[in-house]
């Protein structure tokens, strides 16, 4: 879930979710359930996505903003 608080200073905001990361992509601010990333999501689907043998070393992840961390820390970098 993502939604834009102006004025409303960040620590303000964390502070009143119990349970849910608050990550600020830049331009507006996204709430995640603890525990649950990008990278973790898209580990757990690989198995359901075309024949269910994808693998990680075969997925390139591409991100811009912090929601997008876990996938570079779930998934290899190879440069």
């Amino acid at each position: 879930m993502g939604f834009f608080a102006d004025n409303v200073p960040f620590e303000e905001l964390a502070k009143h979710l119990g349970g849910v990361q608050l990550l600020d992509s830049g331009y507006m601010l996204h709430m995640i359930q603890e525990g649950v990333s990008k990278g973790k999501t898209l580990k757990r689907i690989l198995g359901l996505v075309g024949d269910g043998r994808i693998t990680p070393e075969e997925v390139m992840v591409f991100g811009d903003s912090a929601t997008d961390i876990s996938l570079f820390t779930e998934f290899e970098t190879v440069c």
